[in-house]
């Protein structure tokens, strides 16, 4: 595994993870940029910054998310050719999305933790 991949597996256990109130406060920032009127892109600079620091931090805290996954379908990928790398560059990709998706109102977005809660 190259370093760049190394370190950035390490960052991405040092993030804290999120609590059920920061995941909908963030999502709420998010949303309020991602559905400005007339697009994200004319939102008011202080909307726009507040809903880039939150994507980036429900990013960053479910990074785990994405090495679990990457792990799981990395023996597949590396026979297609793929780098792990690659696998990481696209969950992040993906979680950025996600994020930007994330409706807080519904309040759907549950961790493993609420899971193992809710099961016992």
């Amino acid at each position: 595994m190259a370093d760049a991949t190394a370190a950035w597996l390490e960052a991405a256990g040092r993030v804290p993870l999120l609590t059920h109130r920061e995941e909908l406060e963030l999502g709420r920032l998010v949303q309020a940029w991602q559905q400005w009127p007339e697009g994200p892109d004319a939102a008011p600079a202080l909307v726009r910054r507040r809903g880039l620091r939150a994507r980036e931090r429900m990013v960053s805290a479910n990074l785990r998310l994405v090495v679990a996954q990457g792990r799981k379908y990395w023996p597949r990928a590396r026979r297609a050719g793929y780098e792990m790398s690659d696998l990481l560059q696209e969950g992040e990709l993906g979680m950025q999305r996600g994020a930007e998706k994330f409706d807080p109102s519904r309040e759907h977005m549950v961790s493993n933790h609420h899971v193992a809660l809710i099961k016992q």
